[in-house]
């Protein structure tokens, strides 16, 4: 299909009319607290995806939309779910049109993208209105957690048996001995269904 120039104008015209500015409420952290965060190594997006869109090939298109003009760590994010998706329905029919479009990674691209596969009529009529529609009411949640501490390991110098455990040069010989040793394992019963299974299979 031949590029477009007015589709393509028409549909960054409708995006500048978008609020998109509304969505930034769905994190748990507000925006102005975010420079006080950990670095990037620390941090990361959990997502949760509504139920009827989450299977739907055609309404993630439309989130990819959306997201790929807000937010850059909700996007990628929201590009490493579609990813596992498009790969569990096997790359078939629609999934792999947004496996394809998740791949451009650029709101830029993907809008090029569409331009040519897409008509303004089937953009506008159905696309762009469920686009708007999710602006207001974003199927993704996004709260970003931190990654816990590593737990440091606690070293000490010597060992846990404070004197219980006698020298070799103290220790009784066996001889003299009248217990039972608690440091020798007991093998008696292990040799005793031998013989029993020998006898058995022998005798």
């Amino acid at each position: 299909m031949e590029f477009n120039k007015t589709f393509h104008s028409e549909i960054l015209r409708h995006f500048e009319k978008l609020n998109l500015s509304q969505m930034r409420k769905t994190s748990a952290v507000p925006q102005s607290l975010w420079s006080d965060l950990p670095g990037d190594e620390n941090r990361f997006w959990d997502l949760s995806v509504r139920r009827d869109v989450r299977n739907n090939p055609e309404k993630l298109v439309n989130v990819l939309l959306l997201l790929s003009k807000v937010e850059p760590e909700w996007y990628s994010c929201f590009i490493d779910f579609v990813s596992n998706q498009c790969q569990r329905y096997n790359y078939q029919g629609k999934w792999r049109y947004l496996h394809q479009l998740a791949k451009l990674y650029h709101f830029d691209l993907i809008i090029y993208r569409i331009v040519e596969t897409e008509s303004p009529s089937s953009f506008f009529g159905n696309r762009m209105k469920e686009v708007e529609k999710f602006s207001k009411n974003c199927p993704c949640n996004f709260l970003l957690q931190t990654k816990p501490r590593p737990k440091k390991v606690q070293r000490k110098r010597g060992y846990n048996d404070h004197g219980s455990r006698k020298l070799s040069h103290e220790r009784h010989s066996f001889v003299s001995f009248s217990g039972e040793n608690p440091e020798k394992e007991d093998y008696r019963n292990q040799y005793k269904k031998r013989s029993s299974l020998i006898n058995f299979l022998y005798g």
